[in-house]
């Protein structure tokens, strides 16, 4: 160990500026310095710069030995840059501020010391609902129009928050999505600030943060309790995850696109294991990826559960840079640093990791994954194959998929009569023209008509298919409409479509949200936005839709029809998530795949056919129309893509600088108006008594027996809510139409609301209600069936603690912090499981609930839960603690095993013990403020 005090001190010039910088290869010598992967000289740098904040020399110099030695035991501190936050996830945070800032103001301390420390960027983003489709005249305006009435409470609290906050700033809805302007134009790459030159680093409150990695900027996401922390000045204290590098091998071939490449890496690496690891990306294949695919690939990372996915900095990304208009200084202080701090792809050759994967690229092929779950990978054309799933190859089928000589001598039928064989719901006569009335539109979703009766009466029919019906086709998140590629390959498949006469099939509801302005600008320029208009997929505005179930609601008649039928309706979208009632309530399966086949598979209407064999529609001539005839090639592709002029698309769709409003915070009350009869933002209970208080852990029961990969999507549901719902029958108390509910995420800023649609997923299976699908639980001593959030209220007024017991991954998906502070209201002390993701068990340490492990070897099942047991958790929670669970049934016997306390670190251990993150923060600030020296200047 070679580092001394001086070191933290040592600046260098950056060659070619007149910027300095803190080189690390200084204080730890050459070679341990080129052993260290990207992350880990990342780290290194931060500690260095940041060391005299938290840590001595000695304390610098140990966790630098424990980094060179890649040792994963050891916690230190990670002063992240910024913080960005999305509105679903951002507004509950800034409620929380606002509730801190009551509290402290009511211990006798000054509200304004709870102010972010660091730049804070908040991008809405998230709560733009699909109302009006793509196939709606003026649909964006419509949707936007929609957006700020139903939010008008929402963005005021926005526009307070800007103006009360210092370093906080809020780029309002309709400019895009948080993580394509991320990489568009906040993220410098390299920072530089009073003449000092460092790395771009941040944390964010949406999963998939990491996107940001593909320009070789570390970031990852957190869950809001733990970035209100970071907002506050506190460091995050972190252990080195894993490291593993995945080496890409050759290239694409001809007609994969980059959604292909990352659902197939997404199953990969889910089937090796890299949860919670940093994966670093290299080779030749990487090399040959565009930023765009890059970012497609990073983004993905909480999918194959990765903190971090990063690709090193190269020439690839000086090219990504100069295309979305950052200046030549900026290229050129990007350069120099990544070369001289060791950042540049080439200086890595010599770096070690924990472990080496390969994937080859050619192996790529057209692939969708699903239906329910990101990494269940399917070949394209089996997905019509699936078990349980009939085939449209029949008589009554509209495709004639048995019929390959295209013989325009067959009726083409959709649907059954009820009771009937056949069908007179025929798009195409025996001259093959399909271009006759289709009947009229499904329904204005906007304005929420339908011209289509919903039941088949006598003689009539039915509007869908039958099973594996498209009710929902969307090009839409952060994933893939960041990507140019595939987005062009997207309208050329379009294009080709519409000259062949052909148009989305008439119950589907399409939409187009791309994530930034420039998308629609050089999709125009490019002649591509028109085919997709035509074909249902006009731009519903610039945002996260159907991926985050702000799908909006199919027409009545469709909706009524599913019921009815008892439907296995489905979704297809170019999104990241599709997790089980995610993209809407009605859609029992959903498949992910590149925005090109989105547009393929609405043709079609269905997803019980081989796309890649099987006609996807016939012309107006009775020819059938097959995938490969649409497809365009790589030189159409590529020849659209060097025809756009990028920068000047970019420059122009650019929005204004996310910059914090100076000198307006003295100018407005430093405490939030509440208004009590409001249903968007309430002042939040973290800090009452009755939530922070310890408890003994005794004679706990349960609230929820679950199975494997329980998501946060199922803990805390953020589309629509029905107005059976428990918060659906609650908000008509109040007086809210159903038609203005909005969706769970945005009500999440009222915890009256959205404590109500915890486990709310109309598709959760809780293993103490068996043979029940949806949100119920069984009140016990009683042994009652009734609703989950009422079981949980019920349980509540008596006093009476609860616990959730669950399988592998409890908790994956979406950082979303409500997932934690939903069961917590609900009386929830202890989430005993096989295992965690990363982000939501640091949300339950967060919120003061305890998280335990089974330790190897035992699961729920060894229990033989009935729901009617009682728990205590014997022994005292610490780090590393070994406890034990003890087990009474009602019969009396009893039963013992052991757990495996997961809080992580001592300042876990220390939230824990306060009753939460909040209470630890609230108490802090008060004792700060009552120092002799708390009002003394450095």
């Amino acid at each position: 160990m070679r580092y001394s005090s001086e070191a933290s001190r040592i600046r260098k010039i950056l060659p070619g500026t007149a910027l300095s910088y803190v080189p690390i290869q200084e204080s730890i010598g050459a070679a341990a310095f080129v052993s260290l992967p990207f992350a880990t000289r990342v780290f290194m740098e931060n500690l260095q710069r940041r060391s005299g904040v938290t840590l001595g020399a000695r304390e610098l110099g140990e966790i630098q030995d424990a980094l060179i030695a890649r040792r994963h035991d050891i916690d230190f501190p990670f002063h992240p840059g910024r913080v960005v936050l999305q509105d679903l996830t951002g507004t509950p945070a800034l409620v929380d501020l606002a509730g801190l800032r009551e509290a402290v103001a009511a211990g006798g301390g000054d509200p304004r010391s709870v102010n972010p420390s660091l730049p804070t960027q908040m991008v809405v983003d998230h709560s733009l609902c699909v109302e009006a489709d793509g196939s709606v005249p003026r649909c964006r305006e419509l949707n936007l129009e929609a957006e700020r009435n139903k939010n008008a409470e929402r963005f005021a609290f926005h526009d307070w928050a800007s103006r009360a906050f210092g370093n906080f700033a809020c780029l309002p809805p309709g400019r895009g999505i948080l993580h394509q302007i991320n990489l568009e134009y906040l993220s410098p790459v390299v920072s530089e600030s009073k003449g000092l030159a460092f790395p771009d680093t941040l944390i964010g409150t949406d999963s998939h943060t990491p996107m940001i990695n593909a320009l070789g900027v570390l970031g990852w996401g957190v869950g809001g309790i733990e970035a209100e922390s970071v907002m506050l000045g506190r460091p995050i204290l972190t252990r080195l995850p894993e490291l593993v590098t995945v080496e890409l091998r050759g290239r694409l071939p001809e007609g994969a696109m980059a959604t292909d490449l990352v659902l197939a890496l997404t199953a990969f690496l889910r089937s090796e294991g890299v949860v919670g690891a940093i994966v670093e990306f290299r080779g030749e294949g990487a090399a040959s990826l565009s930023l765009p695919d890059r970012a497609t690939v990073s983004n993905m990372a909480p999918e194959f559960g990765a903190t971090a996915a990063l690709f090193a900095i190269d020439g690839e990304t000086l090219r990504f840079l100069r295309a979305t208009g950052r200046n030549a200084a900026c290229l050129a202080r990007v350069e120099a640093y990544a070369r001289a701090q060791g950042l540049w792809s080439e200086c890595l050759g010599e770096a070690v990791y924990d472990r080496r994967l390969v994937f080859e690229l050619p192996r790529t092929g057209r692939v969708v994954a699903g239906p329910s779950q990101p990494h269940e990978l399917l070949p394209l054309s089996d997905l019509g194959k699936r078990v349980g799933v009939k085939r449209v190859r029949d008589s009554h089928s509209d495709l004639r998929l048995g019929d390959q000589d295209g013989d325009s001598h067959h009726d083409l039928r959709f649907g059954d009569r009820v009771g009937d064989s056949h069908s007179d719901l025929q798009f195409g006569d025996r001259n093959g023209d399909s271009h006759q009335d289709l009947g009229r539109q499904v329904g204005d979703s906007h304005r929420g008509k339908t011209e289509i009766r919903t039941s088949a009466p006598p003689g009539g029919t039915w509007l869908l298919p039958g099973d594996g019906a498209l009710v929902i086709a969307a090009i839409t998140s952060c994933t893939n409409t960041s990507n140019p590629r595939s987005l062009v390959a997207a309208g050329l498949l379009a294009k080709r479509a519409r000259e062949r006469g052909l148009t989305k099939r008439p119950w589907i509801k399409t939409s187009f949200a791309p994530g930034s302005l420039a998308v629609e600008s050089y999709l125009s320029a490019a002649g591509l936005l028109a085919p997709l208009e035509e074909l249902g997929f006009g731009i519903v505005g610039q945002g996260c839709t159907t991926c985050n179930g702000m799908s909006g609601g199919l027409s009545a008649a469709i909706e009524e029809e599913i019921l009815a039928r008892d439907l296995r309706a489905a979704a297809i979208l170019s999104g990241n998530r599709n997790f089980n009632g995610r993209i809407h309530p009605r859609v029992s399966e959903a498949w992910l795949a590149s925005p090109a086949l989105v547009v393929a598979l609405s043709l079609a209407g269905t997803v019980t056919l081989d796309p890649c064999a099987d006609p996807l529609a016939f012309d107006p001539e009775g020819k059938p129309v097959r995938l490969a005839e649409l497809w365009p090639s790589e030189a159409d592709i590529a020849a659209v893509l060097a025809a756009i002029d990028f920068p000047s698309h970019f420059l122009a769709a650019r929005a204004p600088t996310l910059a914090p409003r100076e000198g307006l915070a003295d100018e407005v009350p430093p405490l939030y108006s509440w208004d009590e009869a409001s249903t968007y933002i309430r002042n939040p209970p973290w800090l009452d008594e009755s939530l922070t208080a310890p408890s003994p852990l005794r004679g706990l029961r349960p609230l929820a027996v679950l199975g494997d990969n329980v998501t946060t999507d199922d803990l805390s549901p953020s589309g629509a809510i029905l107005p059976e719902s428990s918060a659906g029958r609650w908000l008509l108390s109040r007086g809210v139409r159903p038609e203005d509910f909005n969706s769970y995420g945005t009500r999440r800023g009222d915890h009256l609301v959205a404590v109500r649609a915890t486990l709310a997923n109309n598709r959760l299976r809780n293993e103490m209600v068996p043979g029940r699908v949806g949100p119920f639980s069984l009140l016990e001593p009683e042994g009652r069936v009734m609703g989950l959030y009422e079981a949980g209220a019920a349980q509540a007024a008596r006093n009476q603690e609860l616990v959730i017991i669950a399988g592998k991954n409890y908790g994956a998906g979406s950082s979303r912090d409500w997932a934690a502070k939903g069961v917590r209201l609900l009386g929830v002390r202890v989430v005993i499981a096989e295992g965690f993701e990363r982000i939501h068990r640091s949300n339950l340490v967060g919120m003061g609930i305890l998280p335990l492990e089974f330790e190897a070897g035992t699961t729920r099942h060894d229990l033989g839960l009935r729901g009617a047991e009682t728990f205590d958790i014997l022994g005292r929670p610490g780090v590393g603690a070994r406890l034990r669970l003890s087990m009474r049934r009602a019969s009396g016997e009893s039963l013992e095993v052991p757990l495996r306390c997961r809080l992580d670190g001592p300042e876990e251990e220390r939230a824990y013990a306060a009753g939460g993150l909040l209470p630890l923060i609230r108490d802090e600030i008060l004792a700060a403020s009552r120092r002799p020296d708390a009002g003394a200047k450095e």
